[in-house]
């Protein structure tokens, strides 16, 4: 690593951050552009349900990582390193940090709604209000603001990475200070979350298939019933596929 006057460099070949800032330039675009859409769908209040509710925030965290993210990374690896300074860098760090965790948690929120609604569909029936939404979302934004604003306080810190022309928190400092925050932040943001989304569609998964096996039914409702949940199945999937892209 070679220094430059207040930020490190890299030693790689130029077209690697050539390459590397108009991919993220292209996927950035096409995450401003999705979830634009998506969010301009909701405009219909027909589709303002409680559930879907978790959709639009969903779509709203993308949009921001793409907006905050995209163009500063571009443009410092046209650049080859970084040139917004040091706030420059924590607050490109932070709006990363929001915006991404909060997708996260957002995802397990839609993960857990759907179980609830397919697994237990009359005892979740009305339970989901559009107050009990908000309030799920508010917490959702709560919790991610507690694990961002940390490293603004001494605990841990926003800081170049990789090709040092982006910024994250510090995961490369081995204190045991450092180490907590990191450690504590994959578990909570991201393990135990993981873990829920992936019990909650496996559940789901298993409660339609035995559904679709068991049920007395002609063959063509049964049919009816496994594409309808298959359809349920790849929204949801592709929900959390697209919530990456940035």
């Amino acid at each position: 690593i070679q220094p430059s006057r207040a930020f490190p460099t890299v030693d790689v070949p130029d077209h690697a951050h050539y390459t590397i800032g108009s991919v993220i330039l292209v996927i950035g675009i096409t995450g401003i552009a999705g979830n634009f859409l998506v969010m301009y769908a909701f405009c219909n209040r027909s589709l303002r349900t409680p559930s879907n509710m978790f959709i639009i925030n969903l779509a709203i965290t993308d949009f921001m990582m793409c907006i905050t993210q995209t163009p500063i990374f571009f443009i410092t690896s046209m650049n080859k390193r970084w040139i917004f300074g040091e706030k420059g860098c924590e607050l490109y760090a932070f709006c990363g940090a929001l915006f991404g965790m909060c997708s996260m948690i957002t995802l397990m929120v839609i993960a857990v709604d759907r179980y609830f609604v397919i697994t237990r569909p009359l005892a979740s029936i009305g339970k989901m209000s559009h107050k009990r939404a908000l309030f799920i979302l508010v917490i959702a934004w709560l919790y991610t603001m507690c694990w961002s604003l940390p490293p603004f306080f001494g605990w841990s810190a926003y800081v170049p990475e990789g090709l040092m022309t982006s910024c994250t928190w510090d995961y490369m400092t081995f204190t045991p200070s450092v180490r907590a925050y990191t450690m504590l932040l994959f578990v909570f943001v991201f393990f135990i979350p993981l873990f829920v989304i992936i019990y909650c569609y496996f559940c789901i998964f298993r409660a339609i298939r035995n559904t679709t096996r068991s049920a007395l039914v002609p063959w063509e409702i049964k049919s009816t019933n496994l594409i309808r949940g298959e359809k349920k199945l790849f929204t949801t999937y592709f929900i959390e596929f697209r919530s990456f892209h940035c």
